[in-house]
């Protein structure tokens, strides 16, 4: 049960993280 929690939510941060990254490439 934890599991079908944890992955989708470690995705999410991950794609997150990722845009935030990104969007702070863009206004440098």
């Amino acid at each position: 049960m934890m599991q079908n929690i944890i992955e989708p939510t470690g995705e999410l941060l991950f794609f997150l993280s990722f845009s935030a990254f990104n969007s702070s490439q863009l206004f440098t």
